[in-house]
C-alpha cells in the first residue's frame, strides 16, 4: 500500500472502495495472518495479499472483508473469528482506497475450546480467486 492518511481526500462519489480481511491467528503459540496468492486469472495474479476486495453497493467495509474473505477461501461465517477494528483506509498502486479490517481467529477471540489448527483445515480456497491460501509469520 502506498498512501497513508491522504485516503480520504481521494474519496468521491465514484471512487472504488475495497476492504480486506487481516485476521490474525496462533499456531505453537506464535502470531499468524492468513494470506493468499491471487490466482492467473485475476487483475493481480500472482501477488500476495489478505483476502479481499472490491465492495458491493450498500456494504459496510466489514461486510464486503468477512464475504470476500468467503468468497476467496472458503472462511465460513461461523468460524468464530471476531472482528475488533478497522486501520486507517490506504490508496494502494492501483489507486484503489482499501480499508483493513483486523479480526482475531477463534483461540485468540476467546472461544472456548477453540483451535487454530482444527480452524485452518476448515479452509477452501476458490482456484478462481487464489492459487493458496496460508498463515505466516
Amino acid at each position: 500500500m502506498y498512501g497513508r492518511g491522504d485516503a480520504g481526500a481521494r474519496l468521491s462519489a465514484d471512487t472504488a472502495l475495497s476492504s480486506v480481511l487481516v485476521v490474525v491467528l496462533e499456531h505453537l503459540g506464535l502470531p499468524h495472518v492468513l494470506l493468499t496468492r491471487r490466482s492467473g486469472t485475476r487483475t493481480h495474479s500472482g501477488e500476495v495479499a489478505f483476502p479481499g476486495g472490491k465492495n458491493e453497493p450498500g456494504e459496510t467495509d466489514v461486510q464486503a472483508a468477512l464475504r470476500e474473505a468467503q468468497e476467496e477461501v472458503g472462511l465460513p461465517a461461523d468460524s468464530g473469528i471476531e472482528v475488533v477494528g478497522q486501520l486507517e483506509r490506504l490508496v494502494s498502486q492501483h489507486g484503489l482506497v482499501v480499508t483493513p479490517i483486523v479480526a482475531l481467529g477463534p483461540a485468540l477471540a476467546g472461544v472456548p475450546g477453540a483451535s487454530q489448527v482444527a480452524f485452518l483445515p476448515r479452509l477452501e480456497p476458490n482456484p478462481d480467486e487464489v492459487e493458496v491460501s496460508t498463515a505466516a509469520c
